[in-house]
């Protein structure tokens, strides 16, 4: 895990500022495409690459960034998103905002076992383990994670950090 406060994805949400850059233009492009949703297939025959190409380049974004997971990458995203917005209009970063604590406060919109399946994937759990420390089967992990899914919008693991961050939920 990275210990730059500003690439950890941990950190970046916690503190509000986070380097507005990826470390490339084409790590840029690969992002962006991530979070249209496309799977590796597609992203691979836009960017005219081959697939195996594009899990490495997200395997080595997702390490620059210190994420572990395609979820903590959307979550990192999210911080640019930020970032970019606080940098464009002059405003000072958003972890100083006072309306960015209201934001944090908008989890009612999902029940404490969704928030919880979340976190713990968000955490790098396997479902079969998120299912075995919820007391609940692997189906129904997968259940709530495709309902979540639907919820925001998300068609990938990346969309649905990306979007969980930008409502609060991680």
């Amino acid at each position: 895990m990275s210990t730059n406060p500003y690439t950890n994805p941990y950190n970046a949400i916690a503190l509000g500022c986070v380097s507005t850059s990826v470390a490339t233009k084409s790590d840029g492009q690969l992002l962006e495409l991530l979070l249209t949703g496309a799977p590796d297939k597609a992203i691979a025959v836009k960017l005219g690459i081959s697939e195996r190409t594009v899990q490495r380049r997200v395997g080595r974004l997702m390490g620059e960034v210190g994420a572990e997971n395609r979820m903590q990458l959307g979550r990192y995203a999210a911080a640019l998103d930020e970032a970019e917005a606080d940098a464009e209009s002059g405003r000072e970063c958003a972890a100083h905002r006072p309306d960015q604590l209201d934001q944090l406060d908008q989890r009612d919109q999902l029940d404490q076992r969704d928030l919880l399946v979340l976190a713990l994937l968000y955490r790098g759990a396997p479902e079969q383990s998120v299912a075995w420390q919820m007391e609940i089967s692997r189906r129904t992990v997968q259940r709530r994670v495709r309902r979540l899914m639907e919820t925001v919008g998300a068609s990938n693991w990346t969309q649905l950090g990306w979007q969980a961050t930008r409502r609060g939920w991680i």
